[in-house]
């Protein structure tokens, strides 16, 4: 027989007795009962027997109930996953995307499980259905301005079809190892951002360079940025750096260095390949000057829209919407009008991009071509490119080992797999058997004190009952 229905047998055994009692009162009276109480009250010294015999059930229910619970502990072990990293608490993943608590009986989990364990005649589906995960809640104030975002969650194993020979620790084990493992490899941060790669800039012309460093430098700026939010005290013990004097560092390197190598090739008119440059810029002029018509147009078209829109639809609605703070309060709606508006916003400020950026190469090519390249100036401009790869390299290296060193405090983190403590939860069985126990004694004693005392009383109580009949 399942443990469980045992357990559950076992405490409904205080409340039949109990019934019992109740059950004699109803059928006996209440004057009867109260005589019947008093005769077994005087009775109850000379039945040392009896009393021996009462003791000794109480003993052998509390002995039956502590072991039938251990074993059911042991069947079905149970481990508490808490998530110790901030986005949990908004129901994201270390890596900002939805977290969800379905992964951990994923396919792939499960059959990782079932393969690291040598679970033999084992599926997937079998074992699934042996395991249950629930979000534990604290606290009871949930309401639709703050609804609340579990970051517990208690997994259960319960033997079943098919994992009945499973030994239900070895597989909790198991797989809290293989989640916690996926987990990380899955949603803790990647390093390849901060291992720039320079091989594209061997064939790149020198202001595509500066190009191509800066989107490194970005990429890299925006990543300690990220870092500096999540944690703006850490400091690295082996490189003395936080990210945020990092992300100062490369900021400083983009804004100024890259800037000044820049302003220098414009300047001084340094191409690799002077004709086969300005044929590129001038090609590109070309794609651009057709998108930057294009936007015009759009933007005439789109003011022309809003003369001819008709103005008895141009009435403001107002709605009743919710603000942060849960308070509502009345918003405009979004008319025609004001999509046209803004599209008429967006063409122009896209046509505005595209005249600055073909001035910016008509610029160029004019430099160019008045300097003939600028070949006495490539070495120049050669050193300025070793130095910023060079700074680029040790602020990357730097700032790799920071996070690395960041992480191995903090990875192990993600989690915390707690498992009930044996002192603890035998503790909780006894003090359940002791009260289990009490309840069985106060319902044995109330039967006894309510049951017939003599064979006189248990006559008078049938003849009772066929009279009422």
């Amino acid at each position: 027989m399942d443990l469980r229905v045992i357990k559950y047998l076992i405490m409904a055994i205080p409340v039949l007795v109990g019934a019992a009692a109740i059950l004699t009162v109803v059928l006996t009276g209440p004057g009867l009962v109260l005589e019947n109480a008093k005769k077994n009250l005087k009775n109850i010294g000379r039945k040392k027997g009896k009393l021996l015999f009462f003791v000794i059930l109480l003993a052998g229910y509390f002995c039956l109930w502590t072991k039938i619970r251990y074993m059911q502990y042991e069947a079905e072990p149970t481990v508490m996953i808490g998530l110790n990293y901030p986005e949990a608490s908004r129901g994201l993943n270390p890596n900002k995307t939805r977290f969800s608590s379905g992964e951990i009986l994923e396919d792939e989990i499960l059959s990782q499980v079932i393969a690291r364990g040598g679970l033999t005649n084992v599926s997937v589906d079998d074992l699934r259905k042996s395991l249950k995960v629930t979000p534990l809640m604290k606290g009871n104030e949930v309401s639709y301005e703050q609804p609340y975002i579990a970051t517990e969650y208690l997994v259960e194993f319960q033997a079943g079809e098919g994992v009945k020979n499973l030994d239900g620790q070895t597989v909790i084990n198991l797989l809290t190892e293989v989640y916690g493992e996926t987990f990380i490899e899955k949603y803790s941060r990647k390093l390849n951002v901060l291992k720039p790669d320079f091989a594209g800039l061997e064939n790149a012309d020198y202001l595509d360079v500066e190009n191509i460093l800066d989107s490194a430098l970005s990429d890299l700026e925006y990543y300690m940025a990220g870092c500096s939010d999540e944690n703006s005290s850490f400091v690295a013990s082996s490189t003395g750096e936080s990210f945020g004097s990092l992300y100062h560092k490369l900021k400083n390197l983009k804004e100024v260095s890259l800037e000044k190598y820049k302003s220098y090739v414009l300047e001084n008119g340094v191409s690799k390949d002077e004709e086969r440059y300005v044929g590129k810029l001038n090609y590109s002029n070309q794609i651009m000057n057709v998108n930057y018509m294009k936007n015009l147009a759009s933007y005439k078209i789109h003011l022309e829209t809003i003369d001819l829109y008709d103005r008895d639809m141009a009435t403001i609605v107002l709605i009743p919407t919710r603000d942060q703070d849960g308070e509502f309060y009345m918003s405009r709606t979004k008319i025609g009008v004001d999509n046209f508006s803004r599209n008429a916003d967006s063409a122009m400020n896209r046509a505005a991009e595209l005249s600055l950026k073909i001035e910016n190469n008509n610029y160029a090519i004019s430099q160019i071509q008045a300097n003939d390249g600028g070949a006495g100036n490539a070495g120049n401009v050669e050193n300025m490119i070793s130095s910023i790869k060079q700074q680029m390299s040790n602020l990357s290296e730097a700032a790799l080992k920071t996070v690395e060193e960041y992480d191995e405090r903090t990875v192990n983190g993600y989690f915390t797999f707690t498992t009930p403590d044996h002192r603890i939860l035998m503790e909780q069985i006894v003090q359940r058997g002791i009260l289990l126990a009490g309840l069985l004694a106060a319902a044995l004693a109330a039967l006894y004190l309510v049951r017939p005392a003599t064979k006189k009383s248990a006559a008078l109580t049938k003849r009772k009952r066929e009279d009422e009949e």
